[in-house]
């Protein structure tokens, strides 16, 4: 049976890269390379915990989402995209993520988002996270 993460990890991925986005294919796992070409969106799970149920248990899994860009237009093109590809994407809506044979995503639901500007090499870079979390349980 695939692990819930790696259910969750390559549904983000598929989802992310699926059509051509702003960010083009440059969506990470956990950490974007040493001079990525800027937008990426780079996610990973922060939080696992079993949810007991009365008829069952299920799993909610924290996921982080970044977006970086290379000025705050574009970022907050990058953070509407990935509000509309992620947030309620649940299993019964028409935008529902394809978890695999092993897991449904039950719920996805964007929580808080933290916006800051960094200096890399001295050039502003915009970022954002946004955490989701996401409910699944197993088929």
């Amino acid at each position: 049976m695939e692990h819930e993460i790696a259910a969750l990890y390559r549904s983000v991925r598929t989802r992310l890269t699926e059509i051509t986005e702003v960010w083009g294919d440059r969506a990470y796992v956990d950490l974007a390379p040493s001079r990525s070409t800027l937008p990426y969106a780079v996610y990973a799970v922060t939080e696992l915990r079993r949810i007991e149920r009365a008829t069952r248990s299920v799993m909610a899994l924290t996921l982080r989402v970044t977006c970086a860009a290379d000025s705050l237009s574009s970022l907050i093109e990058c953070l509407g995209r990935i509000n509309d590809l992620l947030d309620d994407a649940d299993y019964d809506t028409p935008k529902a993520l394809d978890s695999g044979y092993d897991w449904v995503i039950l719920t996805m639901t964007r929580g808080g988002m933290i916006q800051r500007v960094v200096l890399v090499d001295g050039v502003a870079e915009y970022e954002a996270v946004i955490a989701y979390r996401a409910v699944v349980e197993p088929r």
